[in-house]
């Protein structure tokens, strides 16, 4: 008898719960966002530079807050330096170094030499790029969020 009070108490509390989060409306779903990217390489350096560009769909019911971009480093991958990337300003530079140090050679190293404006960049204890600034509303597009590297991110 215990059994079928604890089950009756279980599927009253998950009916109670659907029931609350169904009362809040639907979930703000995403649609039809896109990241773009364009590739420089300057073949005096050998730094890459890859221009991302964020679009919400015109259909889109969320906001999207951030873009993260994954600079992890495969552990058989090459040790790559931080000689010549740049950074937009001091305190990216700064916070940027912090967090890097900490990571060691866990990531790729990277730069924020261009960002839009009003956003901001850094990276993130799971070892990627965190770009945020304002929230992209439907159908809206931000461009000109830049990473420097002398390797490939990939998106996260």
């Amino acid at each position: 008898m215990k059994k079928n009070s604890l089950y009756f108490l279980i599927m009253m509390s998950l009916m109670t719960g659907t029931d609350a989060i169904a009362q809040k409306g639907p979930l703000p779903f995403l649609r039809d966002v896109l990241v773009k990217c364009s590739t420089q390489v300057d073949p005096r350096t050998g730094i890459y530079s890859y221009i991302y560009t964020v679009r919400n769909g015109a259909t889109s019911k969320g906001k999207v807050i951030s873009v993260e971009i994954d600079i992890s480093r495969d552990s058989a991958g090459a040790l790559l330096g931080s000689l010549g990337l740049h950074f937009k300003n001091a305190r990216v530079e700064d916070t940027y170094r912090r967090i890097a140090a900490k990571l060691g050679d866990q990531i790729i190293p990277v730069s924020f030499p261009d960002l839009p404006t009003y956003c901001d960049a850094g990276i993130t204890v799971r070892r990627t790029v965190d770009f945020f600034g304002p929230l992209l509303r439907q159908g809206q597009e931000v461009a000109g969020f830049t990473l420097s590297s002398r390797g490939t991110p990939g998106i996260g």
